[in-house]
């Protein structure tokens, strides 16, 4: 898991890419192993999340949150620039399908990249 991060809702400015990743109640953001790498993935809609959540036993405890600037900016104060993603297009797919991205990657200008490409 990626380490648990202050809690508090985040808003979404005007014109910003809202994503969401799984995170439970306690604040743990929910991570898979990637080959060694220790990656968040984040999707493009909270049914997107949910599908994969239905593919996926080990993310039962998890809910669909908004993970927008103000969630990255917040992960970034945690852990610093090291947080690693899979940015999932395909909820359908296993979720190391998805693109690779670092958290400078991710981020541009405190706003979230539109990485996330159509079905």
């Amino acid at each position: 898991m990626v380490q648990k991060q202050a809690r508090g809702q985040s808003g979404t400015g005007a014109g910003m890419k809202s994503f969401y990743a799984m995170r439970r109640a306690n604040g743990d953001w929910f991570a898979v192993d990637d080959n060694g790498h220790i990656r968040m993935p984040i999707f493009k809609s909270s049914g997107d999340a949910m599908i994969a959540r239905s593919r996926d036993n080990g993310m039962e405890c998890f809910r669909p949150v908004a993970f927008d600037a103000c969630a990255l900016e917040q992960l970034r104060k945690t852990d610093g620039n090291t947080a690693s993603f899979l940015v999932v297009a395909d909820p359908s797919r296993k979720l190391k399908h998805g693109l690779h991205a670092t958290f400078t990657e991710l981020a541009v200008n405190g706003r979230l990249c539109k990485r996330i490409p159509e079905h």
